[in-house]
């Protein structure tokens, strides 16, 4: 059995879809309580909806399953992080999620992957290049 370690972008569905849970009552993502956000996975992971958490989880998960099938073993999960603080809030709920089903997980924030496009594209793209060419990435 192989061990394989899955590589995923990280977006804001979990502070978005925590959001939609609650009504939209914030005006921004960043001010919803972490208890909240808690909360959303408890009960989405009570109800067996774990797949509605957030994109990451969705696709770390489909991935996991479809791996088991095939007598392979998803063992850690890297998380590659545009560098907002919407998505920097979201770091420990995403790695308490994917600990709690037995996943190691490492993340990498991108410098200058930001909103601006002029970031995004002079320093965000080729930053995203530099990260997945690193040796943790290639083997």
């Amino acid at each position: 059995m192989r061990n394989i370690i899955a590589i995923t972008t990280t977006g804001t569905s979990l502070l978005t879809n925590t959001h939609n849970f609650y009504n939209r009552k914030y005006k921004n993502l960043l001010d919803i309580p972490d208890r909240e956000i808690k909360e959303f996975i408890k009960t989405r992971k009570k109800e067996n909806k774990q797949y509605t958490i957030s994109a990451e989880i969705n696709s770390v998960l489909q991935l996991k399953e479809l791996l088991e099938k095939n007598k392979e073993n998803l063992v850690k999960v890297h998380l590659i992080l545009s560098d907002t603080p919407e998505v920097k809030k979201e770091i420990p709920f995403l790695k308490e999620f994917f600990n709690s089903i037995k996943l190691e997980v490492d993340h990498s924030i991108v410098k200058g992957l930001k909103y601006k496009e002029s970031q995004f594209k002079m320093t965000g793209l080729r930053e995203l290049i530099i990260t997945l060419s690193k040796p943790a990435f290639i083997t």
